[in-house]
Order: C-alpha cells, then sequence, then structure tokens
C-alpha cells in the first residue's frame, strides 16, 4: 500500500486533568489488514496538554512505520497522515530542527530525527476533528470517520493513564535530561537556567566569591543574559574568559599592577 501511494494514517489526542493519551491507525486502499495502537503520553501532570497528546499520535505513526520499513526493507513510498491538530502537525513536519525552548522538545527532537532519515514522502493532512457534532455519519468521508474513531479510542485509553502509574520514557530515545528524578520535557533551557542559579549554586559562588545574598540578589542575571545573546562568538568568549578571571576572584595582576572587576566591566559595556 505505501509503495501504491495508497497508505494513510490518522492519529488523535486527548488530555483531561494532568494527563494525556493518543489513538492511532494505519490503513490502505481499505481497512483490511489496518494496523492501529493507542498509546500513554510521557510525562508528569504539568507537562501534559492537548497538543503533547497530539504530537504523541503522530510520533506513534512516524515510529511504527519507520520500523515497518526497516523490517521490510522498504525504501521508498508515500504515506499521507491525518490529524486534527494543526499545529501538531505543522510542527511535526516542519523542516526546522527544533529548539531546547519548544514545548514538547522530547517528542518533537526524536520526530524529527526519524523523519530527517526517513526516506519515505510524509504528506500531511489537516482533518476537521468532531464533525459528528454536525452531520450524520453517513455524510462524512473517509478521514473524518477514522478522526471520530481515534478520538474515542484515545479517550478510553486515557481513562487507563489515570489510574496507571506515571511513565516518562520514550521509544528509542537518542538523550534525556533529568532533574531530582524527573524528565525535562519542556523549556529544557529555562529548566536548567533556573537550576544554575538555584540555591546550591548561589552557596557555591557566594563562599568562592566571598559574595553576600544581597550582593548576589542585586546582579541583574537576565539583563547580562539578553546582553550576551546580542554579542558575537568572539566578544562572548571574551567576556566570559574575562568574568572567570575576574569576577570570582576579585584582583587579576597583570605586569604587577592591579586589574580589579572594572575590565569586566570595560569588556561588557
Amino acid at each position: 500500500m505505501i509503495h501504491s501511494h495508497t497508505a494513510i494514517a490518522l492519529s488523535d489526542g486527548s488530555y483531561k486533568n494532568g494527563y494525556g493519551a493518543a489513538a492511532w491507525v494505519l490503513e490502505g486502499d481499505n481497512k483490511h489488514g489496518r494496523i492501529s495502537g493507542a498509546a500513554i503520553v510521557p510525562g508528569e501532570g504539568v507537562d501534559h496538554s492537548s497538543y503533547r497528546s497530539e504530537v504523541t499520535g503522530l510520533y506513534c505513526i512516524i515510529l511504527v512505520i519507520t520500523r515497518l520499513f526497516e523490517y521490510h526493507k522498504v525504501e521508498e513510498g508515500t504515506i499521507t497522515v491525518g490529524c486534527d491538530g494543526q499545529s501538531a502537525l505543522v510542527t511535526v513536519f516542519s523542516k526546522t530542527m527544533p529548539a531546547v525552548t519548544d514545548s514538547c522538545y522530547d517528542l518533537l527532537s526524536n520526530t524529527f530525527t526519524l523523519l530527517s532519515a526517513s526516506s519515505l514522502c510524509w504528506v500531511p493532512l489537516h482533518v476537521k476533528g468532531h464533525q459528528d457534532d454536525d452531520l450524520p455519519s453517513e455524510e462524512l468521508d473517509r478521514w473524518s470517520l477514522l478522526n471520530i474513531e481515534m478520538d474515542s479510542n484515545a479517550k478510553k485509553m486515557l481513562k487507563r493513564a489515570q489510574a496507571l502509574p506515571r511513565h516518562y520514557t520514550i521509544p528509542h530515545e537518542a538523550w534525556s535530561v533529568w532533574l531530582g528524578g524527573v524528565k525535562l520535557t519542556t523549556k529544557t533551557s529555562d529548566c536548567i537556567y533556573d537550576l544554575v542559579h538555584g540555591p546550591a549554586a548561589r552557596r557555591y559562588w557566594g563562599r568562592k566569591g566571598n559574595l553576600s545574598d544581597n550582593m548576589l540578589d542585586n546582579i541583574a542575571w537576565d539583563l547580562l543574559r539578553d546582553a550576551h545573546k546580542g554579542i558575537n562568538q568572539a566578544t562572548g568568549t571574551f567576556i566570559k574568559n574575562t568574568l572567570r578571571a575576574c569576577a570570582g576572584l576579585g584582583n587579576l595582576c597583570i605586569g604587577g599592577r592591579n586589574v580589579t572587576h572594572q575590565l569586566a566591566l570595560d569588556a561588557m559595556r
């Protein structure tokens, strides 16, 4: 069916009260020989959203088809992938590598890796959801009926998710970042930034630089970060090296004279 360009796949997600689930299906010309499944969305309650559930459904489709290709040694073909979550559909099939600041970075980065290595022609298709609210089923097309079916399956899986322990891992995930036993899934760089400015880091640099809590609070960390983003790499490296040499120790002796923090300030200007 993939060789004949008749393969289609559709997924739908469900989210409620900090839990998420998704359901998906793969078909050819008809329902004969179809493959379907459902999944519980990984992550903590704060990680979940309707968007994350939709991304999970698309990830399941891409992963299953990729593994089928590998097993049957298929190297080319076309598949149309439908989803009623337009934002998730556009993001997943974007040619741009996801940024660590993106929501659902863990899922998006793995999906991007699979798609980048795929020789398959992927055709995303937005399918309007819940069309059975306005029209009888006999007036709906194939895509709409599949959407209704997957919506129902996702809701059934959501009930199971609420009764089971949470899970965090993603199949074939290349890497992940964990903090205190909890996996970081969204805005990873912001979480790391908050960590390195946390109590443990403050205590360490306070002792090393003989800085009081009041002095640390008076440093405009956010302004320094934003200013650093606006400079080129060479200047940024010079500033970091200067601060590393001066700011923590107070004085730097060059040619027999003391160069204080003013050197760092001049460099930043």
